[in-house]
């Protein structure tokens, strides 16, 4: 397992916003970023924290001083072997090595609001189906910070992400976990850097799958026919409701 805080760059992905993640985690940021418009990220260390930054974040709001952050309330840490105590105005931070930031699958999303407020609300329904979590966030009230969990993940990508332009046109579409996206080249680029199978294909297939993914949304069961997509065939697949997983791309491979 990889040590936290010290994860090689190579298993890392660069996210739309400044910071990187874990693979898995970084698909969903994107995919959560799509679907609530939110701001994400906006330094780089609200996203994976190497060891050293942990470290400087811990000792910037934390003192080896008894301190009272608040009228009657401790934040004792202890970190090799000293005692910590946070500062006064200071958020908590996790003893360095422990921070789930160090394993490149937590993210302190900005500009939420907070607790109750419509902006957080809204977020938090959809970042749930997405497989993040506040709970972590909730103990130290934080409604900020969020762990993804790939196992809760309803729009996990199973290679079944794909972006698609009809031939010949510049315009971008992502067809990702039961939902259609109008996109911009921009994250089109960005998407196809991350993993995202791409592929231009004739109006008329897109049409079919634009067809088929707007009766799952409604409900039921339904079968997509077989598509090539130069140089693979993929296989005809049975989409179930509630999950959204449109497996028709399961085996598309990212290609010019």
């Amino acid at each position: 397992m990889t040590t936290n805080g010290k994860i090689p760059s190579s298993e890392l992905v660069k996210l739309s916003t400044p910071g990187y993640l874990t693979a898995d985690a970084a698909k969903s940021f994107e995919r959560l970023l799509l679907r609530t418009g939110t701001t994400g990220t906006e330094n780089a260390n609200e996203a994976y924290r190497s060891y050293e930054e942990q470290a400087r974040i811990f000792q910037q709001n934390y003192t080896r001083t008894y301190t009272q952050y608040e009228p009657g309330h401790t934040d004792r840490r202890v970190w090799n072997g000293v005692s910590w105590y946070r500062k006064k105005g200071y958020a908590s931070a996790a003893v360095p090595g422990t921070s789930f930031h160090g394993f490149g699958i937590a993210v302190d999303f900005q500009n939420l609001g907070g607790y109750g407020t419509s902006t957080w609300n809204a977020f938090a329904a959809i970042a749930i189906q997405h497989g993040w979590t506040n709970v972590e966030g909730k103990t130290v009230n934080e409604p900020w910070h969020w762990l993804y969990n790939k196992t809760e993940d309803n729009f996990i990508s199973k290679d079944n992400d794909m972006l698609v332009t009809v031939k010949g046109r510049t315009s971008f579409k992502l067809i990702s976990g039961g939902l259609i996206h109008a996109i911009s080249e921009a994250d089109k680029t960005r998407l196809v850097a991350a993993g995202i199978p791409y592929a231009a294909l004739d109006i008329v297939t897109i049409t079919a799958i634009e067809a088929a993914t707007a009766k799952l949304l409604e409900g039921g069961t339904i079968t997509v026919p077989p598509i090539t997509i130069p140089p693979i065939v993929v296989p005809p697949v049975t989409v179930k409701f509630p999950q959204f997983d449109i497996a028709v791309t399961g085996t598309a491979k990212p290609h010019a």
